[in-house]
């Protein structure tokens, strides 16, 4: 017998964690992976119980190893870091600040490492709440298929975050006052965002910890390593791409409203609904825009109003024809989460947020030649 169908009820909570963690399952004298399939709902929308395939390692098809391992890092979602470095980078130097470029791409690197370990939690602690699975089109996908298990997935975060640690400590050196605070700050907010015993996410404050983690958190550290010099025109810079970074998360728990409740998952999505939750998608790429036209307006050398004018016109031009206002329309057009329009808009909101960063290193370059 090579396959076996089992199910596992939640009010046996031991026996269905350690499935859940280590992945196998013993069958037939012998260990087995456990494969997840289908998640049965009771009587009061809760879980009941897990239905699992248990199959044999020789029938589980699994790519490379390389492969695996890149698909769990979701290198995609690296944008979301890369593009505001880009921006302050280009912004210090139309101000005219010297740049020290190894200490700004150490800091780039530590980001990714604390980047890779947040994916990491955040992919164990959905697959453990049965928030991904098994037909949820989120996550990396390897623990639903059986290509690594939930401690492999830790023993990388562990890894990240160790060197994501050790990369910052030179960059922390150079500027304690400042970067030491960032960084435990950070590393609070890296721990918190999904983990236990806090979950942030998972009541309600998911898009405020991604605020500040990928806003003014990341670009004070980043202008600080890059420049060891920061003004106002950083930090609302740094809030702005926080904004247009909470638009993707609150889209992603728009479309999964009615799973996210019947796990007892608490998002603004859910505590919302569908067409209320439309109006911050409004709101916080609204705020994105005013936010980046204020660093110009606020920036350390913008001694005149021709900057602001031109950002205006390419930026708030260039965004609303090409990006938020295709975005808004799919938005508003899908009659709920399970509509077929609403799954290409995730997909949209990341173009949106790429379009937005390089409006912006545009609008900055563009604008440094009428200064």
């Amino acid at each position: 017998m090579n396959q076996e169908i089992f199910s596992l009820r939640k009010e046996n909570a031991s026996e269905l964690r350690s499935v859940l963690v280590t992945g196998k399952v013993f069958r037939y004298g012998e260990n087995r992976i456990a494969l997840p399939r289908e998640v049965v709902l009771g009587h009061g929308g809760g879980v009941d119980s897990v239905v699992f395939e248990a199959i044999r390692y020789s029938d589980l098809s699994r790519p490379t190893f390389w492969r695996v391992w890149w698909q769990a890092i979701r290198p995609e979602n690296f944008l979301l870091t890369l593009l505001p470095s880009l921006s302050i980078l280009i912004y210090g130097l139309v101000n005219g600040w010297s740049a020290n470029t190894g200490m700004g791409l150490l800091a780039l690197l530590g980001v990714f490492c604390l980047q890779i370990a947040i994916i990491a939690l955040n992919d164990v602690e959905d697959y453990l709440r049965l928030v991904d699975f098994p037909n949820i089109l989120s996550g990396t996908r390897v623990l639903q298929k059986g290509w690594l298990s939930v401690s492999d997935l830790r023993k990388m975060a562990i890894i990240s975050l160790v060197l994501g640690i050790a990369l910052g400590l030179p960059v922390a050196w150079q500027s304690p006052a400042v970067l030491v605070p960032v960084g435990i700050v950070t590393l609070l907010g890296v721990l918190s965002f999904s983990n236990r015993p806090f979950g942030m996410k998972y009541r309600a404050l998911g898009e405020f910890v991604l605020f500040w983690l990928i806003g003014p958190l990341l670009a004070l550290g980043i202008s600080e390593a890059i420049f060891q010099r920061r003004d106002v025109g950083i930090l609302l810079l740094g809030a702005a791409y926080g904004n247009l970074a909470c638009v993707i998360s609150h889209l992603k728990n728009m479309r999964d409203i009615e799973v996210d409740r019947s796990r007892g998952v608490v998002t603004l999505a859910t505590l919302k609904g569908f067409k209320r939750s439309r109006l911050d998608v409004l709101f916080f790429s609204g705020a994105a825009v005013v936010l980046a036209l204020g660093s110009m307006v606020f920036g350390a050398s913008y001694g005149t109003i021709v900057r602001p004018i031109i950002l205006s016109l390419g930026l708030l031009g260039g965004l609303l024809l090409l990006t938020c206002w295709p975005l808004f329309k799919a938005v508003y057009k899908a009659s709920g989460p399970y509509s077929a329009l609403f799954y290409a808009i995730e997909r949209k909101a990341f173009l949106n947020y790429l379009a937005f960063g390089i409006f912006l290193s545009l609008g900055y370059l563009a604008s440094s030649f009428l200064h």
